[in-house]
């Protein structure tokens, strides 16, 4: 009785160790995450403080995730990947599935980039952002049926994205269609005079579509 009694409160106390560990790996987890975020004047603290929040909790895929983010702006796309598939591992969102995408056009896998950007947007019908990278896929192979299709889905969420008509004047423009080319800017051109805040998220400058407008008109102008 006496030594079954002793094997209950040995295993009793490392039960109690675990859980000591893995609430202490969570809690300081956390800890150098919400520190990396907060008061860094220094992209080098930002880093050392998510490897900090990964190494005392390797499972935590939010840190992963943004460290994935780091290394895709400051460091390389391998380094990027790699936190990225172990972030997926643990943390599966919409937007985790957006960077994953992003690191593989990095890397020129445009069959993966596809595939990832087509689960997200599964995941979420209304992410527009899915959708105006699969366009842009489209437009890059030189399927202007799909282009449209996908582009399509775009405005039937948001009839005012510019992305959108920017991305069927690009495909007009591909397809030798000046004067489709010529409407969408002008749609991008009007909007742009209607907005008073500045540009957000566009695959254009103001300065582009200036541009454009400028040599379309000369291009149908010589062609009478």
């Amino acid at each position: 009785m006496r030594k079954l009694w002793a094997t209950i409160c040995v295993l009793a106390g490392l039960g109690f160790l675990l859980i000591g560990y893995y609430t202490g790996s969570t809690y300081y987890g956390r800890l150098y995450d919400v520190m990396a975020s907060r008061g860094v004047h220094s992209i080098d603290v930002y880093e050392a403080r998510l490897k900090r929040a990964v190494g005392y909790d390797p499972t935590y895929g939010y840190a992963r995730a943004k460290l994935a983010q780091y290394y895709l702006r400051h460091g390389t796309s391998s380094m990027a990947l790699n936190e990225q598939l172990k972030a997926m591992e643990t943390f599966n969102s919409v937007r985790n599935f957006a960077q994953l995408g992003t690191i593989y056009l990095r890397f020129g896998k445009e069959k993966e980039a596809k595939e990832t950007f087509e689960r997200a947007v599964r995941m979420n019908p209304n992410f527009i952002e899915g959708w105006e990278r699969l366009a842009l896929l489209a437009l890059r192979e030189g399927d202007s049926e799909r282009v449209q299709e996908l582009t399509g889905e775009i405005l039937r969420r948001d009839v005012k994205n510019l992305n959108a008509y920017y991305l069927r004047a690009k495909d007009s423009e591909q397809r030798g269609d000046l004067n489709g080319a010529l409407l969408n800017y002008q749609m991008i051109s009007a909007e742009l005079y209607r907005r008073k805040s500045p540009l957000k998220d566009a695959m254009f400058t103001e300065k582009d579509i200036r541009e454009k407008l400028d040599l379309l008109k000369k291009q149908l102008e010589s062609q009478g």
